[in-house]
């Protein structure tokens, strides 16, 4: 986060401006690539052909071992996944192939367990739209922007121009559109004339790229030889190179793009990557004369099983707050014992601000007498922790050391916050953990709150597995409270 308290840079917020006014008038397509699915925790394209590998060199074991294998392959193809995937396929028919390649695609979960859209596979759904956006294409064999868009009921189209592996095939059945996995399935798929339907659309809109890198030198070529205006998202590097090197790999990145007339933007993190889908959502809404404020409000009133805007349904909220407290401390050991933990709940209102309705140690009789706090929500530059998270729609934590998500917050509202808390005898928060609240509403992902933890410790939610175990308790308390058919399984990050 900037220290202006901005959700996203001035770059980003451009381009979301400018695409939306695209997208509204019929001439934006969105491109999905593997970054998009790895957000649901699957693996990349490299980490497949390595299952695929390890399995292949079994049938082998009377001959070779696995690194002997791994040598042979190495003098042939070096470390290109796409050729390497052909040896790999001629040692096995192409059945036995496509079930290993669904294996790694789909056997990273335990047994029974199915991968499920992230948030950034809904943000992509809510964007189909039979008029304005008939068509979204991907790369992707898995069938996860699908089961999204199917849940929202969005009309249109996801295009797979690289073939589907659904997650529920048996390994039997004829697949109607194979996936395009080696260097011959390739020139078959240029043969087929494949690529014409998303030639067509990139030769006609402004295409978005999402979640891409280098590793496709076929899409690669199409785009370069049939997109008339492309643009790229690029996400920061991992954690594990230094600043320079970090820098250095947007750079090679930028010239690469701009090598084939794609205009890039970077992001630095991932987390920002469903932060500028959601500022497009809502830039998009916008020039339609809608506000995703007023559709939140609304959605809490249709989906809360006990609306907290009432006495009874409040008191029914807090209930389940209090839950959510003695959770925390029994899965997380770095607030067990804490006596000042508490959850809350923040419900966006219909004029974008979000308003405290209760927590777990609201005590006063008199529903009205419950404190308040506004947060500015629906802004490029919200206030506190919960507005920024909101606006955001990732979750925040803000400890002591990292107070700027008030720096953005008018100095007199502030200062009055604070006055106001101290003659309550309370103290302002250390420690906050916020996590946005999504329903299905209105086919699309829609936002319509923020759920926290907080503490006086100033470092209570700085352990990472402790941070996430609690993630996981405020999400199962807002299933708890949002009617089935409506809350957003597995929609966090």
């Amino acid at each position: 986060m900037s220290a202006a308290g901005y959700v996203l840079g001035p770059a980003l917020r451009a381009l979301v401006v400018e695409l939306a006014e695209l997208c509204v008038r019929g001439n934006l397509v969105v491109v999905a690539g593997a970054g998009v699915s790895r957000a649901s925790g699957m693996p990349g394209w490299s980490e497949m052909v390595v299952a695929i590998q390890r399995e292949a060199s079994k049938d082998l074991s009377g001959r070779l071992g696995p690194e002997e294998f791994e040598a042979v392959l190495s003098t042939i193809h070096g470390d290109d996944p796409i050729s390497r995937a052909d040896s790999l396929q001629r040692l096995m028919k192409t059945r036995l192939f496509r079930r290993r390649l669904h294996a790694a695609l789909y056997g990273g979960l335990p047994a029974g367990e199915l991968f499920r859209p992230s948030v950034v596979h809904w943000h992509i759904a809510s964007l189909v739209d039979r008029t304005t956006m008939p068509d979204v294409f991907t790369s992707n064999y898995d069938d996860l922007l699908e089961d999204a868009k199917q849940a929202l009921g969005r009309s249109g189209r996801i295009r797979h121009f690289h073939g589907r592996l659904p997650q529920d095939w048996n390994g039997m059945t004829r697949l109607a559109d194979p996936p395009v996995v080696t260097t011959r399935d390739y020139m078959a798929a240029e043969e087929d004339h494949r690529y014409s339907r998303f030639s067509g659309a990139l030769r006609d809109k402004t295409a978005l790229l999402v979640g891409f890198s280098l590793s496709d030198p076929n899409l690669a070529r199409v785009i370069r030889s049939q997109a008339r205006d492309c643009r790229a998202i690029l996400v920061a590097s991992p954690g594990n190179l230094s600043a320079t090197q970090q820098t250095l790999r947007l750079d090679l990145l930028r010239r690469y793009w701009l090598g084939l007339n794609v205009a890039v933007t970077a992001i630095e993190a991932h987390e920002e990557l469903p932060a500028f889908l959601l500022a497009l959502r809502r830039e998009v809404l916008r020039k339609r004369g809608r506000s995703l404020s007023r559709i939140g409000e609304r959605a809490l009133k249709g989906s809360a099983f006990h609306s907290p805007w009432t006495l009874a349904g409040a008191y029914r909220w807090r209930t389940a707050l209090k839950e959510a407290v003695a959770a925390g401390k029994a899965v997380a050991g770095s607030v067990k014992g804490d006596r000042s933990l508490k959850a809350g709940f923040y419900a966006i209102a219909g004029d974008g601000v979000l308003v405290h309705l209760v927590s777990s140690d609201s005590t006063r009789r008199s529903y009205s007498g419950w404190p308040r706090r506004r947060l500015k929500a629906d802004d490029a530059q919200p206030w506190g922790a919960a507005g920024y998270c909101y606006a955001a729609g990732v979750p925040i934590s803000s400890s002591a050391t990292g107070a700027a998500f008030d720096r953005n917050v008018p100095e007199a509202d502030l200062l009055a916050w604070q006055e106001e808390r101290t003659k309550q005898g309370r103290l302002p928060a250390a420690s906050v953990l916020s996590v946005p609240a999504w329903v299905r509403y209105d086919r699309s992902l829609v936002p319509v709150g923020v759920l926290y933890f907080s503490s006086r410790r100033g470092a209570a939610f700085e352990p990472r597995g402790d941070a996430e175990r609690l993630r996981v308790v405020l999400q199962l308390t807002l299933a708890a409270m949002i009617k089935p058919d409506k809350v957003v399984e597995g929609g966090l990050p």
